[in-house]
């Protein structure tokens, strides 16, 4: 039996609504002498089966491998393990393909002798089609796919099977897969080839791969692939490839859409300090150079602070819930819990044994965690806090805290750099038996009391942002808690009220004079949406 001039492998997971458009555009190709892997990696919708029913229908061209859902990068290591074409292809299993592309990528193969053979692409959006270009001149050589930084996808590319000892498939991975693979490829690579003309189709959705990044916290997956991608390049391309890892930094602190990972990628550029200060690539490039001056930004702690001082430590469904959406928005952090185990009351302020004594476990909460913020740095949070984005861009401030609403300081969240002055004197205020501490003044009102009497700030009108005289930032009202599309949040927060409210044990009852109150102040403080209902409503 002939072995086909191309394999063309699709990785396959949960894409049932999109997943027949793309291997008909591919059964559609001109060139016929092509097999076509599906890889359903785990699918737990109908994916599975539309894949084997292709294969029933063209047994002839089609294979179908089923397997445990191990990642983007895996399924498609799976695949090339399983394919016997001279050439390969990738396709994303919501993308599509026009119905020339391997045949005319396939006789620029032929015609130059490339190992690599490259096209343009269009991007796919609800209401507009854009062309990108693969390459700014008609010829390009290897050095050109560095130098102009020529974007690392796998899927406008058809590679010669004598580069599959090169591919390297990093494990767990589904961010950056194609940097960590492309990057250090090319470096194994003598000729490529480019046709330039638009094949691909890339579709952009929200659960793709660039949203997902955002939605879910991958930054690790992230920056484990970028450095892949440098330590991997052949000795020639090295400087080039750290060049190119560089770059995508770059655009990632420049990206409105990447601001939740900002102190995450300043972390990265750290890390590889020696790798930049003595690459003459980024030296001598006026927008990279500027990388240099990450080298002694200091960022908040990866570390979120809790407390539980109550006798009954048992959480609720809400707090579980809250508590889970830590892990996947904190993910590479450090969680503490402070207990009257591992807290030193005997030796605490005055007030706070008095509280601790009267049960007042708020209070004695509140004052630990800012002792431990002062002490160790990092992020305060209460157990009814629900995070829906990562903290990266919070932690690149010295120190911060947001409004709750346009007179009001949020004491839920709030974080710092170890030994912020700031800090130190909300903590002072505890030491004086004054009538702040007889009336067991909350945190957060601590905390306006000492932005506005220390720093003469008004928090009138918390839809701005304020700077406290370089010590701190006060985020706006909705800039830590308004929907991901509004477009402005670091993290929604406040959306424990319809979460308590599915709780029996934890039912809220509001009564008329309170809900009477609310509808007085949400026109005047808030847009009318339900979002913004739910946050005034946990104000009163």
């Amino acid at each position: 039996m002939r072995k086909p001039l191309i394999s063309i492998l699709v990785p396959v997971y949960n894409v049932e609504n999109y997943l027949h458009r793309c291997i008909d555009s591919i059964l559609a190709q001109t060139l016929k002498d092509i097999e076509i892997i599906l890889v359903n990696d785990g699918s737990t919708d109908s994916s599975g089966s539309i894949c084997d029913e292709y294969s029933s229908n063209y047994p002839e061209i089609i294979k179908v491998i089923h397997k445990e859902n191990e990642k983007l990068s895996y399924a498609r290591k799976t695949g090339v393990e399983n394919a016997t074409g001279e050439y390969i292809g990738f396709i994303d299993s919501d993308d599509w393909i026009a119905p020339e592309m391997y045949e005319e990528m396939y006789l620029s193969a032929q015609d130059t002798g490339a190992q690599i053979v490259f096209c343009d692409w269009y991007l796919v959006f609800p209401t507009q089609l854009k062309t990108e270009k693969a390459f700014k001149i008609p010829f390009p050589t290897v050095d050109d796919f560095y130098s102009q930084h020529s974007a690392p996808f796998m899927v406008n590319k058809m590679y010669h099977k004598s580069l599959i000892p090169y591919m390297q498939f990093l494990p767990n991975l589904n961010q950056a897969e194609d940097t960590a693979l492309v990057v250090p490829l090319m470096s194994n690579v003598e000729k490529i080839a480019y046709v330039e003309k638009a094949f691909y189709y890339y579709f952009q959705r929200e659960s793709s791969a660039v949203y997902t990044f955002v939605k879910f916290s991958t930054i690790d997956e992230y920056k484990r692939a970028l450095r892949s991608a440098m330590d991997n390049c052949l000795p020639k391309y090295r400087e080039y490839s750290v060049k190119y890892c560089m770059d995508l930094i770059l655009w990632g602190l420049a990206a409105s859409a990447r601001r939740f990972y900002k102190a995450d990628l300043i972390e990265f550029i750290q890390q590889n300090e020696t790798l930049i200060v003595e690459n003459p690539f980024i030296l001598e490039n006026k927008k990279l150079s500027g990388l240099i001056n990450y080298l002694n930004v200091q960022t908040i702690p990866k570390r979120l602070i809790s407390a539980s001082f109550s006798y009954d430590n048992s959480e609720s469904a809400s707090q579980e819930k809250c508590r889970n959406s830590w892990q996947v928005m904190g993910v590479g952090y450090e969680f503490i819990k402070l207990t009257p185990e591992n807290c030193d009351i005997e030796n605490s302020p005055q007030c706070v044994k008095r509280a601790y004594e009267d049960k007042n476990f708020i209070f004695v909460e509140n004052y630990f965690k800012l002792k431990y913020l002062y002490e160790h740095g990092g992020i305060v949070i209460s157990d009814d806090i629900l995070l829906n984005m990562p903290m990266g861009e919070l932690r690149t401030q010295k120190t911060f805290f947001g409004y709750l609403t346009n007179t009001k300081i949020n004491g839920k969240i709030f974080g710092s750099l170890p030994h912020a002055d700031i800090l130190k004197l909300i903590l002072e205020s505890y030491i004086d038996d004054t009538l702040l501490n007889e009336a067991y003044y909350t945190l957060a009102e601590r905390i306006k009391s000492l932005l506005t009497q220390k720093y003469n700030l008004s928090l009138i009108g918390g839809y701005t942002q304020t700077l406290a005289k370089g010590e701190a930032i006060v985020y706006r009202c909705d800039y830590l808690s308004c929907d991901f599309k509004n477009g402005n949040c670091v993290a929604q927060i406040y959306n424990d009220l319809d979460l308590l409210c599915e709780s029996d044990e934890n039912r809220i009852l509001i009564n008329k004079e309170i809900l009477s109150k609310w509808d007085e102040d949400k026109n005047k403080f808030f847009r009318s949406t339900k979002n913004e209902e739910n946050k005034l409503r946990q104000v009163y």
